[in-house]
């Protein structure tokens, strides 16, 4: 089963339709005020150690953050799979980001 990394929860939103593409799982929970990106990237990479194939990212919260999740995604995997939310349609759609191109 696939695991879907949610970068930051927003508690005023419903992820709940993220569900169906695998166990939901917060990389950020809380931020604090003195924002560390060298602590934010060391927390990302223990907390997305058991990132595989499969697994998708949603891209909540913080544009930073998020930047520091699909990195990390790429120092394990070639390639990063995107849950974007459709407003219209009321779903997420799947975006394959394919790094591998890139080299």
């Amino acid at each position: 089963m696939s695991t879907v990394w949610l970068v930051h929860v927003d508690k005023r939103r419903d992820y709940s339709a993220a569900d169906e593409h695998g166990e939901v799982r917060e990389v950020f929970s809380s931020i604090g005020r003195d924002f560390d990106p060298d602590a934010a990237i060391d927390h990302a990479r223990r907390v997305m150690h058991e990132y595989q194939e499969g697994d998708y990212i949603v891209m909540s919260g913080d544009p930073t953050l998020c930047a520091i999740c699909v990195t990390v995604v790429t120092e394990i995997s070639d390639s990063c799979q995107v849950l974007r939310w459709d407003k219209n349609k009321l779903k997420y759609d799947k975006i394959i980001l394919d790094f591998d191109l890139l080299r």
